[in-house]
């Protein structure tokens, strides 16, 4: 059986993509920056060479996923999201080249806020790069850093728009508004609800990860997306209709940013031409899913 490694395997996509990886029949490593009682769960900071050098040499990894680093477009900490992004990403590839045997495959993790928001719909594979914050600058020195390696290993680079589901903090929007119905909340505090953007389901996002990572597509870059935007007032249109009442929305100027781009969506053909289907969760199936997840949750709180 093959030995697939996730990098950030604790974090909000690792479980799922655990998962999806553990159903194709592949002995699943992850590392993780505290200590695991779970053997398959290795300690490692991606920070420090040696570290990942050792546990890269401990798995032997058939396949890669890196998944580990600063994932919030919101953090301002420069430092912080260049290290976790770029740093960690140049020790991982570095220490698997040092193999003598090499992966068959590695997935390197950027973001669609890499484009343009110049274009901002039909986003394509080749539209036009200009990352606007920190966080999606240091993924795009990511992809240069996989870019240096292109020859050396099969790198595929991924580009995910927004995705959600059970497990991501209330930092997201999602699943703010989920928590908000959960807990039979009055009123919510929102910005522009004609914004439209691109969801997935993170189960469609683990399927396809772990899809693209068993069949190599070396220096390819794809869009991880639905093909579809949606607005925040269909959102709450689908949350009302879930939940079984009308949440009253007050609108904050701390929620409003002046520049703002009014749809983001992508196109994911490549992908589907590349891999073929896979499982394409609607949206509203996908807050259904987290609305009653977060009801247990709440449920089982003392």
């Amino acid at each position: 059986m093959k030995n697939a490694l996730i990098t950030g395997v604790n974090g909000f996509t690792g479980p799922y993509v655990k998962e999806a990886l553990l159903q194709q029949g592949l002995v699943v490593y992850g590392t993780s920056f505290k200590k695991s009682n779970d053997p398959h769960i290795l300690q490692t900071d991606l920070r420090i060479p040696d570290s990942i050098e050792h546990t890269v040499n401990q798995v032997n990894p058939d396949i890669v996923i890196h998944l580990a680093g600063s994932a919030c477009p919101a953090v301002q900490d420069i430092d912080k999201i260049f290290s976790a992004n770029a740093v960690c990403t140049f020790n991982l590839l570095k220490s698997l080249h040092d193999l003598r045997k090499k992966p068959e495959s590695i997935l390197i993790c950027s973001t669609a806020h890499v484009y343009s928001t110049k274009n901002t719909h039909d986003f394509l594979e080749t539209s036009p790069i200009e990352p606007l914050s920190y966080y999606a600058k240091s993924k795009l020195v990511v992809e240069s850093i996989a870019k240096t390696w292109e020859k050396k290993l099969p790198i595929t680079t991924i580009r995910p728009f927004n995705y959600t589901g059970p497990g991501q903090t209330n930092r997201y929007l999602i699943p703010k508004i989920v928590d908000h119905y959960a807990r039979r909340k009055e009123t919510i505090a929102l910005g522009n609800l004609d914004i439209s953007r691109d969801y997935s389901d993170v189960r469609t996002v683990s399927e396809v990860y772990a899809k693209l990572a068993q069949t190599a597509h070396p220096g390819e870059i794809f869009n991880i997306c639905s093909g579809k935007s949606h607005t925040l007032h269909q959102i709450i249109e689908l949350m009302n209709a879930i939940a079984g009442y009308e949440i009253d929305i007050t609108t904050s100027k701390d929620h409003i940013r002046s520049n703002d781009i009014k749809q983001i969506c992508g196109s994911n053909q490549k992908l589907k031409d590349s891999i073929g289907t896979f499982s394409e969760i609607p949206l509203h199936e996908t807050l259904r899913w987290m609305y009653q997840h977060r009801i247990a949750e709440l449920e089982s709180t003392p």
